[in-house]
């Protein structure tokens, strides 16, 4: 499953002020209920990773998060008031603890294929001491 969330306009010290060790073209907010809501699980069954492209309209670049690299990432958690006067969750990022994708249609499928297709025991260091197969138990 993949979500895309932007980053329509810079960010002000009303932001900023709660990461400050990350720049401002760095900056990312996303709303906290779009990813306790990756984090309840996705609503369509079959679907084991859940990604969010993160587009950065005002530098132009785009990245690659999973969910479960965003729920370790650094953050900050701040309350916002909303419209309606209720407190709305925001969490801050940085983009570069991610995925840049330098051509975002290519390099999507890309990552998203290696994510899933990669089969890391295969390099494991005892298969490289042995006969590199695996005996069937």
């Amino acid at each position: 499953m993949i979500e895309v969330k932007s980053k329509l306009q810079p960010l002000g010290p009303r932001w900023t002020m709660h990461r400050p060790d990350v720049p401002e073209a760095d900056l990312f907010v996303l709303d906290e209920l779009s990813f306790r809501k990756g984090m309840a699980g996705p609503s369509t069954p079959g679907f084991l990773l859940t990604y969010y492209v993160l587009e950065d309209r005002v530098t132009g670049r785009w990245f690659l998060a999973r969910l479960d690299e965003l729920a370790v990432a650094p953050k900050a958690r701040l309350d916002r008031l909303g419209s309606s006067g209720g407190a709305k969750g925001k969490l801050l990022f940085n983009l570069s603890d991610f995925r840049q994708l330098a051509n975002p249609a290519v390099d999507l499928r890309a990552s998203i294929a290696g994510d899933t297709a990669t089969r890391p025991w295969d390099g494991s260091g005892c298969l490289l001491l042995g006969s590199g197969t695996v005996p069937t138990v």
